[in-house]
């Protein structure tokens, strides 16, 4: 099916960062090495992703607001006036810079929608989140007890797997790289992918 994902580009007052909308549009819905392309290609084709770009904005809310419920509201609330509607998109990504505070990169909306990008705008982390949020989806329907579907740790351990499972083999043979890199530098990219993970144990 497809599945239609609103991008929220957000700024602080005190910062003009913000991913250009270009870049954004590339990173989400480009036809390829973007998060559309991702879950088209892991889908077996049988899902698409679309949506539109939104922003940027000065940010509605003050450095440290963490909670992913008050960015999907604000981040709804301050799209309305550029054309956005609740009943058009089945999920919301609001992206803006670092604040140094909320420990972590980026937060899905466990049972509902709604995807904060705290700094970290790239195709992992990006369609990981969202991957949480799709198979919340899925079981909105079904009672309550079961709506929160596998815990936890389950939910990151197959995004993970997912995503280890991205090797420069298979990158080379879906054509994405025309030679696999030397395994030399396999050590420093391990240790460095092991730290990111080290770095956000505080917040599970």
């Amino acid at each position: 099916g497809t599945l239609r994902v609103a991008v929220v580009l957000i700024r602080y007052p005190d910062s003009t960062i913000a991913p250009p909308r270009s870049i954004a549009q590339s990173v989400v819905f480009g036809s390829s090495n973007s998060v559309a392309s991702w879950f088209n290609e892991v889908s077996d084709r049988a899902m698409s992703v679309t949506g539109g770009i939104f922003g940027p904005y000065d940010s509605p809310l003050p450095k440290g607001s963490c909670e992913i419920p008050d960015w999907t509201a604000a981040g709804e609330a301050i799209a309305t006036n550029d054309g956005y509607s609740r009943t058009a998109f089945d999920d919301i990504v609001i992206a803006t810079p670092s604040d140094g505070v909320c420990p972590y990169a980026g937060i899905g909306n466990f049972g509902s929608r709604g995807v904060r990008l705290n700094g970290a705008f790239n195709v992992g982390v990006i369609a990981h989140e969202l991957g949480h949020n799709f198979y919340q989806l899925a079981y909105r329907h079904q009672p309550l007890l079961f709506q929160s579907g596998a815990n936890d740790g389950f939910h990151e351990a197959v995004g993970d797997t997912i995503a280890l499972s991205i090797t420069p083999e298979y990158l080379r043979k879906v054509g994405l790289l025309v030679k696999e890199p030397s395994a030399e530098g396999d050590v420093a990219f391990l240790l460095k992918k092991g730290l990111c993970k080290v770095a956000v144990c505080r917040y599970w």
